[in-house]
């Protein structure tokens, strides 16, 4: 349902915030974002070295002339022509290499970099594009690509292997997002033919009974508090109203 729905955005006149980290911070960064059901991706990097990075390629989304088609963009979404930006094995979860649809992929200047650290920001960066209307289409150098992927239905507690096609040393930052909450952050230097790996986690049900353990054990614990509150404002009121009453029947 995600796919189908990113390939109707539209690509519109954005300013980003003043805070939008600089997108050469590092070549590429990843955001996993880990539910029951699925486990979502979204990559930033240099639109000229996803080939390289990747093992995909940018075609698609290209004229003849090795422009950028936004027309593409604007119409009809990316959702297709982003399928082949990553190589067929990128994604391993569990002992299972999986399909890894494009929701969207958007191209943005280096000039004008997007926030990118949380899954709110990657939807963004994937569905706005920093290009105005009526502007010449772009060549690859000076821009980068923000893209997002889902693979679904698959256990997203399971442990998770990511595949790059680096020929040479690659730079990449991490950020793992379980059920919507952050949960690791890392940096790392993978060398040709490594691997990043990230382990099994706790979600779905267990993760939710973990969490409604510990919102019921803080309502108790408030509860508590206020009970006691409670009863000592009851008892306060009682004695001050005999002080009272005794006052009166003297």
């Amino acid at each position: 349902m995600r796919r189908f729905l990113y390939a109707f955005c539209a690509c519109l006149w954005f300013v980003p915030s003043a805070h939008a980290e600089d997108s050469a911070a590092a070549p590429l960064r990843i955001i996993v974002d880990r539910m029951p059901t699925s486990v979502e991706l979204f990559l930033r990097l240099p639109a000229q070295s996803v080939e390289a990075v990747l093992g995909g390629s940018v075609q698609p989304l290209m004229n003849a002339d090795g422009s950028f088609d936004l027309g593409v963009f604007r119409s009809s979404g990316t959702a297709e022509q982003g399928d082949g930006v990553l190589h067929e094995g990128f994604l391993q979860v569990g002992d299972a290499t999986v399909a890894l649809p494009a929701m969207s992929v958007m191209l943005h200047p280096d000039t004008l970099p997007m926030p990118f650290d949380t899954p709110i920001d990657g939807v963004a960066a994937m569905s706005i594009c920093t290009v105005p209307p009526g502007a010449q289409a772009p060549a690859p150098a000076g821009l980068t690509l923000y893209g997002g992927y889902i693979a679904y239905p698959v256990n997203g507690g399971e442990p998770i292997t990511l595949r790059l096609a680096s020929a040479a040393p690659q730079p990449v930052e991490l950020i793992e997002y379980v059920d919507g909450r952050k949960t690791r952050e890392l940096r790392q230097v993978v060398a040709p033919g490594d691997v990043i790996t990230l382990e099994a986690v706790r979600m779905g049900r267990d993760a939710l009974m973990a969490r409604l353990g510990y919102l019921a054990g803080i309502s108790l614990l408030f509860g508590g508090v206020a009970l006691a509150g409670g009863l000592w404002l009851v008892a306060k009121r009682r004695a001050k109203a005999r002080a009272n009453g005794a006052l009166t029947g003297s």
